[in-house]
C-alpha cells in the first residue's frame, strides 16, 4: 500500500542519513590515544591533509553544517559535535573566518534551531556550536552577526545588544553565552507539533535564510575575497 512505501521510504532515508553521518565522523572525530585519555585528542590525518585541499574540505564542511538541518534528530546531534570540532581545526590554522563563511555556518544552525529546537539535547549542542563560531568572530566581523541576529523576526534588540556585552565579558560562563544567546533567538526556535500556532521557515541554500530580508543577499554578493571564502564560491561553468 501507499502507506507501506511512504513508511519504508522515510526509514531507508533514516538509514542513508545516518551512515551518512558516520561517514562524515571519520573526517570531523578526534582520536584519543589509549595512553592518555585526558588529551583532547588529534584529527585523522586524512583530515589535516584534506583541510588544504579546498575543492574537497569545502563541501565537506557544508555537509556536516547541512547535517544539522536534517530532520533526524540524532544524525543532527552528530552533526553538531562534528561542527564543533570542525570550527577547531579552522581555527588551529590561523586562517580567519570569512564572512561569507560565517554567514553560511550561522544559516544552517539557525535552521537547525527551528527544526530541532523542541528538544532540549539538540537546542543545547546547537547553541554551543552557534556561540563558538560568534566567539571567533565577533571582534572581527561583529556587522555580520548583528546583520543575521537583527532580521530574526520579533527579536529584541535590546537582547542582542546584550548579547555582545556577554561576549565582551572574559568571566562570562559559557551557560551565560547559551542562555543569552537563546533569549536572542527564541522567536525562531521551534515549538512541539502539540503546541498551537507552530512555525517553520524555509532557509535557501544559496539564497539566505527566508526569514530574513531580502535585503541580505545583496550585501552578501560585497564580502570580500579572503580566509575560507573560497570555499563558497560557484565555479563558472
Amino acid at each position: 500500500s501507499a502507506e507501506l512505501d511512504e513508511i519504508f521510504n522515510d526509514h531507508m532515508v533514516l538509514i542513508v542519513t545516518r551512515e551518512y553521518c558516520e561517514l562524515l565522523s571519520h573526517f570531523f572525530s578526534k582520536t584519543r590515544k589509549k595512553e592518555n585519555k585526558r588529551k583532547s585528542g588529534q584529527f585523522n590525518p586524512i583530515t589535516e591533509h584534506l583541510l588544504h585541499e579546498k575543492s574537497v574540505f569545502g563541501p565537506l564542511l557544508m555537509s556536516v553544517f547541512s547535517c544539522m538541518a536534517w530532520g533526524d534528530g540524532v544524525s543532527s546531534n552528530r552533526a553538531c559535535a562534528m561542527a564543533h570540532n570542525a570550527i577547531k581545526l579552522i581555527t588551529s590554522t590561523g586562517e580567519p573566518l570569512s564572512e561569507e563563511a560565517t554567514y553560511t555556518f550561522l544559516a544552517k544552525a539557525l535552521q537547525a534551531l527551528q527544526i530541532h529546537g523542541q528538544h532540549d539535547n539538540c537546542l543545547y549542542t546547537l547553541l554551543n556550536v552557534i556561540v563558538s563560531i560568534m566567539q571567533i568572530t565577533y571582534r572581527t566581523i561583529p556587522h555580520v552577526i548583528r546583520g543575521i541576529l537583527n532580521q530574526i523576526p520579533n527579536v529584541n534588540p535590546e537582547k542582542i545588544d546584550r548579547f555582545f556585552n556577554t561576549l565582551e565579558r572574559k568571566e562570562a560562563s559559557d551557560r551565560n553565552l547559551r542562555d543569552c544567546l537563546q533569549s536572542v533567538v527564541s522567536p525562531i526556535i521551534s515549538r512541539p507539533i502539540s503546541e498551537a500556532g507552530k512555525q517553520q521557515y524555509k532557509i535557501q541554500e544559496n539564497g539566505g535564510p527566508l526569514l530574513f530580508k531580502k535585503t541580505k543577499q545583496r550585501h552578501r554578493h560585497q564580502y570580500r575575497t579572503r580566509g575560507l571564502h573560497i570555499l563558497f564560491n560557484r565555479q563558472p561553468s
